[in-house]
């Protein structure tokens, strides 16, 4: 099998939110967690412009332990665009 170049080029990346915040419950924990225990929420969206058919940003949102009751460690939510490009 012969490699081909992907015609999907990055163009660049921004970064439009971060926030880390951590959470201690009031009251201590009676067990230790895992990542695989954490809530994760992935939200993507893809954008196009009707004027510049070649490119469109793909939107994404990811949130980890913020939704509903939070779990003991870090709540972190970011956004960010990457612009695409189609050569």
């Amino acid at each position: 099998m012969k490699t081909k170049k992907s015609p999907l080029q990055h163009i660049s990346s921004f970064l439009h939110s971060l926030s880390i915040k951590e959470f201690i419950p009031k009251h201590g924990t009676n067990k230790p967690f895992s990542m695989s225990d954490y809530a994760i929420n992935l939200d993507f969206d893809i954008l196009e412009d009707v004027d510049m058919p070649d490119k469109f940003i793909v939107r994404i949102e990811i949130n980890i332990n913020n939704k509903g009751k939070k779990m003991p460690g870090y709540a972190i939510s970011l956004e960010a665009d990457y612009i695409f490009q189609i050569t």
